[in-house]
């Protein structure tokens, strides 16, 4: 299916009609390595400190999570590339709208620095910027949004969520929306479950069944909220900023508060989605008056 590049990145169902299609038996290897790999980084490499000397002589710059990612990047990158000839478009990265997530990230974060003030509360610079200001920034910088938030992200809410309407579509010959909503509760569960191995690293012996029902409803939340910020804006970067932020924000001050932030991150995207539907129907209104005008002539 041919799309018009502007239209795939002014509307959501033009980037997924635009996406290239990949094979189910394709879809289905890139998600089994993806699995193989968290499950050797958290159950092997993570508890053995193979990424340890690399972060310590970099004093955190290029954390344990910067590392871990760049492997998943290779690997899952060269799939993407290689095997499915996927490109930026494909996968949601689209540079124009680079400008307008980095104008929101910073936004949000300027916000979230006066949250303990909305709350009732003093501003107290955190006191741990004077010792670990290397870790603080090489955590969000590189291990977030350079690491883990991007690629789950691209991975999660762009490239399973366009391929699984694709998919379903195909299939089933729904509607477009029906699609789309089941794709992303879809690709959301697999988002929470392949946590797993990653809660079974960090809590041991404590993840029991109650803490991994709790820990799965929250991931599949976090997972629903990010789908739709991502799909109201139709713009990746918003997402991946929150999600940072969401990971391990840079606060300058004590009693931040992300919750409020994300309110804020919604109404913008809220606000982004209806100002791209009047503009649609804007330019549709245009272009019926063009049509009828060279008619009549």
């Amino acid at each position: 299916m041919v799309v018009d590049r502007q239209i795939s990145e002014t509307t959501v169902r033009g980037w997924i009609g635009a996406t290239r299609e990949v094979s189910g038996g394709l879809l289905l290897l890139i998600l089994l390595t993806h699995i193989a790999l968290t499950s050797f980084i958290n159950l092997v490499v993570f508890p053995a400190g193979w990424f340890d000397p690399l972060s310590g002589v970099t004093h955190g710059l290029i954390d344990g999570t910067l590392q871990a990612y760049l492997i998943f990047f290779l690997v899952i990158g060269l799939l993407w590339r290689r095997q499915c000839g996927l490109g930026l478009g494909d996968l949601a990265l689209h540079r124009s709208k680079l400008l307008v997530g980095l104008i929101v990230l910073v936004v949000a974060y300027a916000f979230q620095q006066i949250t303990p003030l909305l709350n009732g509360q003093e501003l107290n610079v955190d006191s741990s910027w004077e010792t670990a200001w290397s870790w603080k920034v090489g955590d969000f910088f590189g291990g977030q949004l350079l690491g883990n938030s991007l690629y789950e992200e691209v991975f999660f809410r762009a490239f399973l969520i366009s391929q699984f309407t694709i998919w379903i579509r195909r299939r089933w010959n729904w509607g477009f929306y029906k699609c789309l909503i089941s794709s992303v509760i879809l690709s959301q569960l697999i988002f929470a479950l392949v946590h797993v191995p990653n809660r079974i690293y960090r809590m041991g012996s404590e993840y029991n069944l109650d803490v991994f029902m709790a820990d799965q409803g929250m991931l599949f939340g976090v997972g629903i909220l990010m789908s739709i910020v991502f799909l109201l804006s139709n713009n990746l970067f918003i997402p991946i900023g929150i999600h940072a932020m969401a990971n391990s924000s840079p606060d300058i001050f004590l009693g931040t508060d992300l919750s409020n932030t994300i309110g804020v991150v919604l109404l913008i995207s809220i606000g982004i989605g209806l100002g791209r539907w009047w503009q649609g129907r804007r330019s549709g209104a245009e272009e019926n008056e063009s049509e009828m005008g060279a008619e009549s002539y």
